[in-house]
């Protein structure tokens, strides 16, 4: 087993396929490098400026042990001691409720429940952006199908009137859905046909994407070019989930 700090601080990054041991109190989230499930997690943990080990795992060669911390291996996973979470939401509304004093959640029970309806409505309109390098022959019908989601965003941002989803500053809902406009970033260099939204399409995402392109919470994920070279590993048939490490 090898080991990595990464770029940002706070985080190591083990890579291997034996089980790596944890520290007493050591908080650790299980992730794919370049998921966008998993950089939910990531966002949420650089927001509340936590201490964390970072462990990637190869989704297509799974360790054993994984499948101890979730029956269904699937990722992200949060361990601290004998606490085990996972599930791409649960994991980060956990990490929001239980650390920090600040809160990126609603703490109102109805304005918390509306938001997780309007995350799971993006979701399922931006998701389409996720598939587009593994389903070439589609990716122009996947493209459109995220420049909807687009425009269903924007839509949210005018009638919210703010910056932010969350108001001036990023919160919950702009961490769930940010991992999928990153995602689209590194599409679009890739595939240059693919064009991002412009500011005469939709304003009001543009702005929303630049401002979190600066929001300090996003350097938890990969650099651009690290993407772009997971998408180009990935279309060559030997997808490299560890570019950067």
């Amino acid at each position: 087993m090898s080991s990595h700090i990464n770029s940002f601080r706070f985080a190591v990054s083990f890579l291997g396929m034996e089980f790596p041991s944890l520290a007493p109190g050591k908080l650790r989230v299980y992730i794919t490098r370049f998921c966008p499930f998993s950089h939910r997690t990531l966002l949420m943990l650089r927001a509340k400026n936590l201490a964390h080990e970072v462990v990637n795992v190869d989704l297509n060669n799974k360790p054993e042990w994984l499948f101890k911390l979730n029956p269904a291996g699937t990722v992200p996973i949060l361990q601290q001691d004998d606490k085990i979470l996972y599930d791409s939401t649960v994991v980060p509304e956990y990490v929001d409720e239980a650390y920090g004093q600040e809160k990126l959640i609603p703490t109102d029970p109805y304005l918390k429940a509306k938001e997780k309806l309007f995350i799971d409505a993006a979701t399922t309109a931006l998701r389409p952006v996720v598939r587009v390098h593994r389903d070439v022959d589609k990716k122009v019908e996947l493209w459109d199908k995220f420049k909807q989601g687009v425009q269903f965003h924007e839509e949210e941002l005018k009638a919210r009137r703010t910056l932010f989803l969350s108001g001036e500053k990023p919160g919950f809902s702009d961490y769930m859905i940010w991992p999928f406009f990153a995602r689209a970033i590194a599409i679009s260099t890739v595939f240059p046909d693919l064009k991002l939204p412009t500011a005469q399409e939709s304003p009001l995402v543009v702005r929303w994407m630049e401002a979190m392109k600066k929001d300090g919470a996003s350097g938890a994920l990969p650099p651009e070019d690290n993407f772009v070279k997971y998408i180009k590993s990935s279309l060559a048939g030997n997808a490299d989930p560890d570019v950067g490490l």
